[in-house]
């Protein structure tokens, strides 16, 4: 496992000042193995559901179906409803999370009733030390890390940014490009190559 400081120049941060880091895929897969359960899954629903810690330490039972999984965003005081049919990745991970009959997946013993952010972030902030990841001041990782790797790595990827925000659930496009970790070297030589694309045919 190679460590973060060891990356090529210019690779560590690529957004700006203050919002989570955007984490490598190999490096969020050493991050998974490094954490105990529940914190792995809990890690692992919010990368594959592109969603906040909250959502997935609030999720109950109830609202998994074998049709759909119904997440809460408190940010916006509305439910993010994903298929399981058009995300199987998500009903993979699901099918590996011991989920109880009811209440909390990931019950607590605080007056919220489940798992708190303050004992996930604890967790993943120790794996990411042990993975060399920087995890403190601004545009350093966090728990946000998750959901903006998630969208970002697919945007990468090639995916057009309409079709994240259907996992992602942002409603305006210019809400997700604010989001995206976009690398503006890999950004630009994209444009130069599709302008020069198009100006051959």
């Amino acid at each position: 496992m190679g460590t973060w400081k060891n990356r090529p120049q210019g690779y560590t941060v690529k957004e700006p000042k203050g919002k989570a880091m955007v984490i490598p895929y190999v490096d969020l897969q050493n991050v998974f193995v490094e954490l105990d359960e529940p914190y792995r899954a809990i890690a692992l629903l919010s990368y594959d559901c592109a969603c906040r810690a909250i959502e997935i330490l609030s999720l109950k039972a109830e609202n998994i179906t074998p049709r759909h999984i119904k997440l809460y965003q408190p940010k916006v005081k509305c439910y993010k409803v994903l298929s399981l049919a058009e995300f199987p990745w998500i009903a993979d991970r699901l099918r590996n999370t011991a989920i109880p009959a009811s209440g909390f997946v990931f019950p607590g013993s605080g007056k919220s009733g489940h798992l708190t952010y303050n004992a996930y972030h604890k967790h993943l902030r120790r794996a990411y030390g042990l993975c060399g990841i920087p995890y403190e001041g601004y545009g350093c990782a966090t728990s946000h890390s998750m959901r903006r790797s998630s969208a970002t790595h697919l945007y990468d990827a090639g995916v057009d940014p309409r079709a994240i925000m259907l996992l992602t659930g942002h409603k305006t496009l210019s809400s997700l490009e604010q989001y995206l970790g976009i690398n503006r070297s890999v950004a630009i030589a994209s444009i130069q190559s599709a302008r020069l694309m198009i100006t051959k045919s």
